[in-house]
Parts: C-alpha cells; sequence; structure tokens
C-alpha cells in the first residue's frame, strides 16, 4: 500500500511507488510489457542510468485510471453478490 508522503519523490521511487501499487512485487515486467520497453530500461530507470522520459508518466496515469476503474467494478460486484458476510 502507498503511504502518504510528505517528501517529494524522486523519479525512480515514483516509478516504483506507482508500478508496485499497480502491479505488486513482480510489477517491472508487467509495466515494460504496458510501456512497451524491455525490462532492463526500467531498471536503468530505477538505477538512474537513464531518465524517465516525460511521457512515461502520462501513460501510467492513464493505465492506473483504466486499473482503477477495474478494480472498483469488481468491488462492486463482489459487494452486491451477496457472498460477503
Amino acid at each position: 500500500m502507498i503511504k502518504h508522503q510528505t517528501t517529494q519523490l524522486s523519479d525512480p521511487q515514483l516509478l516504483e511507488a506507482v508500478g508496485t501499487a499497480m502491479y505488486g512485487s513482480g510489477w517491472k515486467n508487467q509495466v515494460a510489457d504496458l510501456l512497451g520497453v524491455d525490462r532492463r530500461r526500467i531498471n536503468h530507470w530505477l538505477h538512474g542510468d537513464r531518465p524517465i522520459p516525460p511521457g512515461i508518466w502520462a501513460e501510467l496515469d492513464a493505465a492506473m485510471t483504466i486499473r482503477t476503474g477495474e478494480i472498483d467494478d469488481g468491488l462492486r460486484l463482489l459487494r452486491t453478490s451477496g457472498k460477503i458476510l
């Protein structure tokens, strides 16, 4: 779970936080696939070997918006299923 941050995250920290929030501990491969980049590129970004291109943030935002909607839909189905006692 992402905790409320009182300080500004670095780009690599933000990428890791967003990736983990979306996909859990195996996030690197899934984010690489989502962005159409090699997993090594994710590692380059995390280690600061290469800057994270500005357009990546908009792609992640769009993907998180879709994923949030899917999770909300699933949660709504679960809660209205009568299976939760």
